[in-house]
């Protein structure tokens, strides 16, 4: 017998609510869709001679740069076993700057081997900086330097597109601290971010593609131009006990390169004078 279309809509809802509640996520399989990249991975073109801090809008841009462009990276999410307490609720500085350095050394690890690192660096980052719960784009680099001997960097104020494709075309990860809430990211754990980082991988004509480390969706995971560009903004003190404030802190991102030798050291083994 055929259904009257309300009744048809009505069986549905019901049918999609009954799947939700039984835990079935093929609702987001399908949803995780729309915000995946199908760009091919690329060779990046060291190629460019002025460095990306030195572009200061699109006017300068160069001609050059491919329409899409995406970084052969590895990804975990900063909870690798899907324990989003602490200390993993707090780890996307440290994820998104492992995840940089495994591209820039060529390293693919396992996840337990990756599991091991994030918590390392956790454990390293309370001793050095007292705490690891959050850290600027100044102290994530210092971060890099000291615990991974990535000693080559460039802090970008006010970054525009052309600057961040081009850091990525030169095969540059770049790492980007955000207002989460102001990226609307429907797949983040419970509630949003209030300060969140994530790491640009690539690009395509209308969309920034990352690795956001704040879900286990996040490989490959695009953002519009604008929306990323809005939601850039680094830590201030004030968030420590005024999450909204993090809205105060001003647009730069953390463009992470190999050393000039090609290879950065050990974990743990870097100076930390």
């Amino acid at each position: 017998m055929k259904l009257p279309q309300p009744h048809l809509v009505k069986l549905l809802l019901v049918l999609l609510c009954a799947l939700s509640l039984s835990g079935c996520d093929w609702i987001d399989n399908i949803r995780e869709g729309f915000y995946k990249s199908e760009v091919q991975v690329s060779t990046p073109k060291r190629v460019i001679e002025r460095s990306p801090v030195e572009r200061t809008d699109s006017k300068n841009a160069p001609s050059d740069l491919p329409k899409s462009f995406n970084l052969d990276m590895k990804f975990f999410s900063q909870s690798p076993y899907g324990d989003w307490g602490l200390p993993y609720q707090e780890a996307c500085e440290e994820a998104s700057l492992i995840l940089g350095y495994y591209y820039l050394t060529g390293k693919s690890p396992d996840i337990e081997s990756y599991h091991q690192d994030l918590l390392k660096l956790i454990e390293w980052e309370e001793v050095y900086f007292g705490q690891y719960l959050h850290t600027s784009i100044a102290e994530t680099a210092e971060m890099g330097a000291k615990y991974f001997g990535l000693t080559e960097y460039l802090i970008i104020d006010n970054p525009t597109v052309d600057q961040i494709k081009e850091a990525v075309v030169q095969g540059f990860p770049v790492l980007v601290p955000t207002s989460g809430r102001a990226l609307g990211n429907p797949f983040f754990n419970g509630t949003e971010p209030f300060y969140h980082m994530l790491v640009v991988r690539g690009y395509d004509e209308e969309h920034f593609i990352t690795n956001d480390v704040g879900t286990r969706r996040g490989e490959n995971f695009v953002y519009p131009y604008d929306v990323l560009l809005n939601a850039i903004h680094d830590l201030v003190p004030e968030v420590f006990t005024n999450s909204e404030a993090i809205v105060k802190g001003e647009k730069r991102v953390l463009v992470i390169m190999p050393n000039d030798d090609d290879a950065a050291d050990e974990p743990g083994t870097a100076s930390a004078e």
